[in-house]
């Protein structure tokens, strides 16, 4: 169903009216808006608000469908088809295939019980975060809305307790954590178990603290061993977070093992050859880059290590040896330095001197005269 944008006069009818097709029934729908422009402006647009949430679904409900039969008629094509993977649709989609369907999906809209709804949050919190666990309940919930205005769901106190408790959990405020990293020993010892490509790959990373998407999509044209900089560039079919590219510097030993690894090889590779191709180039999938990276570090013994430790530990021990704020907000590619501040303030080195400079009105000698203990 695509949603009306046009407003229109109808010959030999008073008013303004819209029109869209409906690829469900495969119809033209018509509905009058209004008798005045500004008024059909307003009701268009509430119009395609109606429609979007499942406030106005065009058709015969049919209470005994599936979630997955209400999802795939109703809602993947309508509003999630077009959607990328960056893109909160596409983020839904994504939901839907890989958590709820498996799970919802052969049971009946009103048989989706409190119980099962909880059991399933909790396992997806124990396997993911507690952030994404949050985005997929959200996603069944609005889902679960637009399935009850629509009459797919029978109208009672078990659905409005199933919404109400979908409603909280993906309200819940998120607790943030201190970024997991690596510490010098670890770095040293998983570069030790490592060898040939993925010994560079891990080298560069640990100290450029490059995004998973930034470096699987790096090429070696993108890498300057001359001015000795790494620039992170957009690529067809990779856009950067952010949107802005930008350079980081290359350390010593970066410089080091790039050149014994071109030694080594078979010369200079060429400037549009990927730096390390991901499993199933040319595909490039996101996810199988990031399973091939979990592997990597478990095999290297640092099991429960991901590419994000990497860039974590790479910020870590930049604001340790007294890098500014501001300058690893570069480095790291954040839009605005109260995100590089809000991740990893717990890094900053802290200033014990002033603590023993402030003066909080008891000078030495004074505990010693006041009573510690004393009569009830």
């Amino acid at each position: 169903m695509s949603l009306p944008h046009r407003i229109v006069k109808r010959a030999g009818r008073s008013g303004y009216y819209t029109t869209w097709f409906d690829r469900a029934t495969h119809q033209q729908q018509w509905r009058k808006l209004a008798e005045t422009m500004p008024t059909a402006r307003r009701a268009i647009a509430l119009l395609q608000e109606q429609l979007t949430t499942g406030a106005l679904i065009v058709g015969t409900p049919d209470p005994s469908s599936t979630l997955e039969a209400f999802y795939r008629r109703h809602y993947r094509r309508d509003y999630l088809a077009g959607g990328n993977a960056c893109s909160w649709p596409g983020k839904q989609r994504l939901h839907f295939e890989n958590y709820i369907i498996p799970e919802f999906g052969p049971q009946h809209l009103d048989r989706i019980t409190l119980y099962h709804a909880e059991h399933w949050y909790t396992e997806l919190q124990r396997s993911l975060s507690r952030r994404y666990a949050n985005h997929i309940a959200a996603t069944l919930c609005t889902m679960l809305r637009r399935a009850i205005a629509g009459g797919f769901v029978r109208q009672g106190h078990s659905r409005e307790a199933l919404i109400s408790r979908l409603a909280d959990w993906h309200r819940k405020p998120n607790i943030r954590r201190t970024p997991s990293t690596l510490t010098r020993a670890e770095v040293a010892a998983i570069a030790a178990e490592l060898a040939g490509p993925k010994r560079l790959l891990f080298i560069l990373w640990i100290h450029t603290g490059l995004r998973l998407g930034e470096m699987q999509w790096l090429q070696w044209g993108d890498i300057d061993l001359r001015r000795r900089v790494l620039h992170v560039r957009a690529k067809d079919g990779h856009a950067i977070k952010d949107g802005e590219d930008r350079t980081v510097p290359l350390h010593e030993t970066v410089i080091e093992a790039l050149e014994a690894a071109q030694r080594a090889g078979s010369g200079t590779p060429a400037a549009d050859d990927w730096f390390y191709p991901s499993p199933r180039d040319p595909r490039r999938r996101h996810g199988d880059f990031s399973d091939h990276i979990v592997r990597m570090l478990r095999a290297a013994g640092k099991p429960g290590a991901s590419a994000q430790t990497l860039r974590h530990t790479f910020a870590s021990m930049l604001l340790s040896s007294g890098c500014p704020l501001a300058e690893l907000q570069k480095y790291m590619g954040h839009s605005s330095i109260q995100t590089t501040e809000r991740h990893y303030a717990a890094f900053l080195p802290p200033d014990t001197a002033a603590l023993h400079r402030v003066d909080f009105g008891m000078k030495r000698g004074v505990i010693a005269t006041i009573p510690l203990g004393g009569s009830k």
